[in-house]
């Protein structure tokens, strides 16, 4: 198994060459007779942030609202907006998807995180499939898909994976997106890990740490 993660930040492998590297050792590990599966976790994904006060027009479940809108309607119809006033939006990028499937026809096996911004992610044939935002300074002005979910989960054939609360009745993190286009959920938050010291983690409601048993000087967490 080669697990590759990247959160594509600053400093990191931007996705033009990201994909081509993948594809280039999965190839080469193939040519050299090692049959384990390539398995990369894409714990990342895209979104525009748009300043609320830049969306012009929304259209939802059918109907068209113009603006400007309030924090409190946008919510209303799916889009959320964070404490700096910034609306979440799911970004596809039709080139990075291709490169993406190009890997999954090569055996690839691609999986993808659901995304952290606590919106449904909708699938063809949903009522919420057609809604769309319209913001000033984004996307040439043309109307933007905003509850299709994101590359690289939008690429075809891979699988986007929402988080639970491990433990804690199993449910769905606050912060995970959710909705039919999420394949399967999985422990993402309050995960049994090593831990330096007894401060637990910063977050909210994580238990104290406790003496790790094979080594006292160190601790286990959940974070």
């Amino acid at each position: 198994e080669m697990c590759i993660r990247d959160r594509y930040v600053t400093g990191g492998v931007q996705y033009t060459y990201l994909y081509q590297y993948i594809l280039a050792a999965h190839n080469q590990k193939i040519a050299n007779g090692n049959k384990t599966p390539t398995i990369v976790n894409n714990s990342w994904y895209s979104r525009y942030t748009v300043p609320y006060t830049s969306i012009t027009a929304v259209n939802y479940r059918g109907t068209s609202y113009a603006g400007p809108f309030t924090i409190g309607q946008l919510l209303s119809y799916g889009i959320t907006v964070n404490s700096s006033n910034q609306a979440i939006v799911a970004l596809s990028n039709s080139t990075m998807n291709q490169q993406i499937e190009s890997c999954i026809s090569a055996g690839i096996i691609m999986v993808a995180c659901a995304g952290n911004d606590d919106t449904r992610i909708s699938v063809s044939g949903d009522v919420d499939y057609n809604n769309t935002l319209t913001a000033t300074g984004f996307n040439s002005g043309s109307p933007i898909y905003y509850t299709r979910g994101s590359s690289p989960y939008t690429a075809t054939g891979v699988i986007n994976v929402g988080a639970i609360r491990a433990g804690i009745n199993d449910a769905k993190s606050i912060s995970s997106n959710c909705g039919p286009g999420v394949d399967l959920f999985a422990p993402g938050a309050y995960i049994t890990s090593s831990w330096l010291t007894s401060a637990p983690p910063t977050g909210t409601g994580y238990p104290n740490p406790v003496p790790d048993p094979r080594n006292t000087n160190y601790y286990i967490a959940k974070y």
